[in-house]
């Protein structure tokens, strides 16, 4: 324990101790810092962040990949938009089905 926590002093013998870091009887330490409910909501919203990013240049290179082809005749943005719907109606039924799926 941090003697100078005993007599009332609030400076701390050490940087890990002014980080809540306790002694164990073995002499080594313990970083409590980071283990808050608070640092985990902290370390949610930049894996959060990260998701975002990677989800914009997903979507960015696709986009450019669509006007690429429809560019160069590949594929006409009636296909794209008939395609799109497809998928979407097929996305739909299968969502729907899984939260209904006696019927």
């Amino acid at each position: 324990m941090n003697t100078n926590r005993l007599n009332g002093s609030n400076h701390s013998s050490s940087p890990a101790d002014a980080c809540g870091s306790d002694s164990r009887q073995d002499g080594s330490r313990t970083t409590n810092i980071g283990s808050s409910p608070a640092w985990e909501q902290v370390r949610l919203a930049a894996k959060l962040a990260d998701l975002k990013e990677e989800h914009y240049r997903t979507v960015l290179t696709l986009s450019a990949m669509l006007e690429l082809f429809v560019d160069k005749g590949l594929l006409t943005r009636e296909e794209l938009d008939e395609k799109s719907a497809t998928l979407d109606r097929q996305l739909e039924e299968l969502i729907s089905a899984s939260l209904h799926p006696m019927g």
